[in-house]
C-alpha cells in the first residue's frame, strides 16, 4: 500500500515542478509584454510550449495510472484508501502536495487569462490603428439615400505621416 502512495506522491511532485516552471515562464511573459520585447517573447513561447506539453503528458500519465488502479478521478482521489499509509504525517504531506498542485493550476489559469486579455487588447488596438492608417471608415454605409445596398468603399491607402 505504501508503494502506491509513494508512486502517486512522486507523480504529483513531478507535475508540481513542471507547473512551477510554467508559472515562472508566465510571469516572465507578463514582464516581456510591457513594453513588448518580441524576440525574447518568441524564445519564451517555445520554452512555455514545451512545458505545457510536458505537463499535459504527466497529467495524462497520472490519470491513466489512477484509472489502472481503479481510483476515481476526482479532487479527493488522494484520500483513496489505496493511496493512504499508516502514517498520518505521510498522508498530510500527500494532501499538502495535492493542494499545492491545485493552487498552482488555479494561479496559472489566472495568469493565462490575464495574458490573453493583454494580448487581445493589444491586437484590437493595433487593428484600430491600422484602420486609421488605411483610411477605412469605422462604420461603413451599407445603404444609399434611396435605401438600396451600396458598395462599401475600401480604404484610400495608407495615410501619409
Amino acid at each position: 500500500m505504501a508503494n502506491l502512495h509513494q508512486i502517486f506522491y512522486q507523480q504529483l511532485n513531478q507535475e508540481l515542478a513542471v507547473a512551477n516552471t510554467l508559472h515562472k515562464l508566465l510571469c516572465e511573459e507578463r514582464e516581456l509584454l510591457d513594453p513588448p520585447k518580441i524576440e525574447a517573447l518568441s524564445e519564451l513561447q517555445e520554452h512555455k510550449q514545451e512545458q505545457l506539453i510536458l505537463l499535459q503528458q504527466l497529467t495524462q500519465q497520472r490519470c491513466q495510472w489512477l484509472e489502472n488502479h481503479q481510483i476515481p478521478l476526482d479532487k479527493h482521489c488522494y484520500k483513496h484508501p489505496l493511496l493512504q499509509t499508516d502514517s498520518d504525517i505521510d498522508n498530510d504531506k500527500l494532501a499538502a502536495l495535492w493542494q499545492q498542485l491545485a493552487d498552482i493550476f488555479i494561479e496559472n489559469r489566472r495568469l493565462t487569462d490575464m495574458l490573453s486579455t493583454i494580448v487581445l487588447s493589444a491586437r484590437q488596438k493595433t487593428q484600430s490603428l491600422m484602420k486609421i492608417l488605411r483610411g477605412q471608415k469605422n462604420a461603413p454605409n451599407l445603404y444609399d439615400k434611396s435605401g438600396q445596398a451600396s458598395a462599401t468603399p475600401r480604404g484610400v491607402g495608407y495615410a501619409k505621416a
